[in-house]
């Protein structure tokens, strides 16, 4: 079992059991939701978690960088870097990864924007 929460919301108390998985969505400072963010729920997540960062522009990829090397992310959990289609290309994510040689980072894409109008809803 999954739970999804947007990052605000402490985990630890939420994890009742071995097959409680957890997909945290951390809001980077293009959101204008950063300080809502729990950090500790850096020290709650597992390996079979995953923390996925929604990339707006240079700053929010440069704080998730960050984020990662601060709490050894890649080495705890499954990291997602996303792209917010048509304001940060994923090429540009993709050489800071190698640069910064995050080979444990998935680059995931808003495939729906790609495939249908990026407008379209209920796709």
């Amino acid at each position: 079992m999954s739970n999804f929460t947007n990052g605000s919301i402490n985990v630890e108390p939420f994890r009742v059991g071995e097959h409680v998985h957890f997909v945290v969505d951390y809001k980077l400072p293009g959101s204008g939701m950063e300080q809502t963010m729990c950090l500790q729920n850096f020290d709650y997540i597992t390996p079979t978690d995953a923390y996925k960062f929604v990339i707006a522009d240079e700053v929010d990829l440069q704080k998730a960088v960050a984020l990662v090397k601060q709490y050894d992310l890649t080495h705890k959990t499954q990291v997602y870097f996303s792209t917010v289609f048509a304001e940060m290309t994923p090429a540009d994510v993709v050489e800071v990864m190698k640069q910064e040689k995050l080979n444990g980072i998935k680059l995931q894409l808003q495939l729906h924007k790609y495939i249908w109008h990026p407008s379209e809803r209920g796709v």
